[in-house]
């Protein structure tokens, strides 16, 4: 047995757990939250008010979007003046988490480029 062997012996290697037992399993088991039926699935308003995001961009249309979100779970997209998708994400609170971009500030270069191309969100 060689040292190495010998070292990841007495600290309980993967060899020791018993087969069933699948170590990514237990880390995804973590990361991954159930959607219980209490969940309700509500559609958000995010076409623009007449006047309210006319000729905005960026965290100007993001903030006129974010006062009609709700404190709730979600998944939410942001989208160029092409239509193109930029970015999908999903938030635990969907108000929180965009308001988080119209912020403008601790953006990565690739955040900042993304919230300043946004032109709608849905």
């Amino acid at each position: 047995m060689s040292p190495l062997d010998h070292k990841n012996k007495a600290r309980g290697g993967a060899d020791d757990l018993p087969p069933e037992i699948d170590i990514e399993d237990e880390a995804l088991e973590e990361i991954v939250e159930p959607v219980g039926p209490d969940v309700a699935f509500t559609a958000i308003d995010w076409t623009p008010h007449a006047g309210d995001a006319e000729g905005m961009v960026g965290a100007e249309v993001i903030q006129t979007l974010v006062k009609r979100l709700p404190n709730a779970p979600g998944v939410y997209r942001m989208m160029n003046a092409a239509g193109d998708v930029l970015y999908v994400g999903k938030a635990r609170s969907l108000k929180k988490r965009v308001t988080n971009y119209a912020q403008g500030r601790f953006h990565t270069n690739r955040i900042g480029r993304m919230v300043r191309e946004t032109s709608t969100m849905e």
